[in-house]
């Protein structure tokens, strides 16, 4: 195999790999990642058999093949090299040659044979939905999702095609058992996607999948579909699949609280920096904040014994009764910052029932947050 190819391409499609193949794994091999000429495409594949890249990118091929190289050692070389073309080159001893400019690489290999077998996508039904549709709803309900190997069902973010008074809508949901967020897309953005229910997507896959679209145009047009257990994510150079979480999710419906709290309007970029403020005091242990209504002055106060205090007042239209209720001020903060700027609707509300944060005047996002007891 020997072929040519721009830095900044190969740079690009070996690092695109490494969420998948860097990983500590039983098998070395899969470490490593499958470099194939096809035509005058440079073809890359990775797996670590829950989720496979398949990915191609333009080269001038002068001699076909197949090499495994570490995707690491590989990544690592690529990234050193000077700007320009770098050429590639396999030896009959299975080494890869790398030259550019002045600089040589040569690079153990490992035989085809020893790669699992990742299959391409072929007569599916494959859904066009805007790339800036999968990142949005991704980015307002992955930190919700639970980190915790033990609960699977609650280890990734549940995908829906869920219909609205307005029209078809796809919908994510992601909890932890103790904050929980809902993000929609706009209606008529499912692309005509349809699913019999919902579908629960690993939190590591949905990160490589969030990463995957970080180069791609947010106008751009990607491809989901539904393959024996796994989703499919097309993009114009790569196909990612992920094997979805086989169990069922929580019923999170019946955590939407049914009454109303209390409502205040707040700025995005001002709130932001409060809780920012407040989680200077935070440790491992303590993430607390309290936060008091009197008048029409909402008080910010985190106590930490082994950091100090943090306090700060903020100016709401309430004018009720005293209200004090606690929060995790991380919680608080994560579903913040995912939002544009502008005016965020936070309720409140007693008795031990969740805050919600959301948009105001849209259904588009919501973020609700059990209290902690004060």
């Amino acid at each position: 195999m020997e072929f040519t190819i721009a830095k900044d391409v190969l740079r690009v499609g070996v690092q695109r790999t490494l969420g998948i193949a860097d990983k500590k794994s039983t098998m070395p091999v899969l470490n490593s990642i499958l470099m194939r000429t096809e035509g005058q495409k440079l073809k890359i594949v990775a797996t670590d058999r829950e989720i496979s890249l398949i990915s191609r990118y333009d080269a001038q091929i002068a001699r076909e093949g197949a090499l495994l190289v570490s995707a690491r050692k590989l990544f690592e070389m690529v990234r050193e090299l000077p700007e320009g073309e770098v050429r590639c080159e396999v030896e009959e001893n299975g080494q890869m040659k790398l030259r550019a400019g002045r600089v040589f690489y040569r690079l153990m290999g490992l035989k085809e044979e020893d790669f699992p077998t990742v299959f391409e996508v072929e007569d599916l039904p494959l859904y066009p939905v805007k790339a800036s549709v999968v990142t949005n709803l991704i980015e307002r309900t992955v930190f919700s999702a639970s980190t915790d190997e033990l609960r699977t069902n609650m280890n990734g973010v549940l995908l829906e095609v869920e219909e609205s008074v307005n029209g078809v809508r796809l919908k994510m949901v992601a909890t932890d058992g103790h904050r929980m967020a809902i993000a929609y897309s706009e209606p008529g953005e499912h692309g005509g996607m349809v699913l019999e229910k919902g579908i629960i997507i690993p939190r590591r896959g949905v990160m490589e999948i969030r990463k995957l679209l970080e180069d791609v145009d947010e106008e751009a047009q990607v491809y989901l579909g539904l393959d024996k257990g796994m989703i499919i994510v097309k993009t114009e150079e790569t196909t990612m699949k992920v094997g979805l979480i086989d169990g069922d999710f929580p019923d999170y419906r019946r955590a939407i609280p049914v009454d109303k709290g209390i409502p205040l309007k707040l700025n995005r970029g001002a709130l932001l920096h409060t809780l920012r403020r407040m989680g200077v005091m935070s440790s491992d242990r303590y993430a607390g904040v309290v936060l008091t209504l009197k008048g029409n002055v909402m008080v910010f106060n985190s106590v930490n014994p082994e950091v100090g205090e943090a306090s700060e007042e903020m100016e709401v239209a309430y004018g009720g009764e005293e209200v004090r209720v606690g929060y995790n001020v991380r919680y608080l903060t994560d579903a913040v910052e995912v939002m544009e700027e502008g005016e965020v609707l936070f309720e409140v509300r007693t008795g031990f029932k969740p805050g919600v944060v959301r948009y105001v005047g849209s259904d588009c996002y919501a973020s609700y947050i059990m209290p902690l007891r004060v």
